[in-house]
């Protein structure tokens, strides 16, 4: 492991970086799974069980949608995406609405989910940025973060899985530093690497180029 002035050195540290971000993802993804021993999950999305939240299920959409916005700050200083128009809009930009166009015309993230294995269906958390909007979990976030008191009245437990979610399919598809790695550290709670998009992204990790 890289060290700079006596500092873990996460620029130029690949293993180390991702080590960073999969035990961040493990420590909230045991969080989730506990919270869910509480509000059960239920294959019926209608049901109560997602209808409500509480200051565990705030507090934990606080830390994953804070990860996730560490993630989008590093695909776009991607080289990979040195010189699209949207990433270098995104590289300036405050925040992730700022990262919209970026986050849909050069991730595609609108049509990339994950399979959740105990409901038997797909998430796509995502999906709003299609539209041009935020998702209503990271709008949620964006809006009440800094007021908890707020963000219990609008957060529940749907939010906090299509949150958890997002964060699984960032760690799957980084273009730089984790292509691949992710998949030999699997999530306790969403499906495998044949499960993250279509056919055809599938076809595309297999030849090493997702993008």
């Amino acid at each position: 492991m890289n060290q700079k002035n006596g500092n873990i050195d996460f620029k130029n540290d690949l293993n180390c970086r991702f080590i960073y971000c999969w035990r961040r993802y493990q420590h909230l993804e045991n969080e989730f799974i506990a919270i869910a021993e509480i509000i059960p999950l239920t294959k019926d999305w209608e049901a109560p069980n997602y209808k409500f939240g509480s200051y565990p299920v705030g507090d934990c959409l606080i830390r994953i949608c804070g990860e996730i916005e560490t993630l989008l700050k590093i695909y776009c200083h991607s080289p990979k995406f040195e010189g699209e128009g949207d990433a270098e809009k995104a590289k300036r930009g405050e925040n992730i609405g700022d990262m919209k166009p970026f986050c849909k015309n050069v991730i595609g993230l609108p049509y990339r989910s994950v399979y959740f294995r105990d409901l038997e269906d797909r998430v796509n958390p995502f999906l709003e940025f299609n539209d041009g909007k935020l998702p209503e979990w990271f709008k949620i976030y964006s809006r009440d973060k800094h007021n908890k008191l707020k963000l219990v009245e609008n957060v529940n437990m749907k939010h906090l899985l299509y949150s958890l979610a997002g964060l699984y399919l960032l760690l799957c598809l980084h273009p730089d530093d984790f292509p691949g790695l992710a998949f030999d550290h699997p999530s306790e709670i969403f499906g495998d690497k044949r499960q993250i998009g279509t056919e055809e992204v599938w076809q595309r990790f297999e030849a090493g180029n997702p993008w």
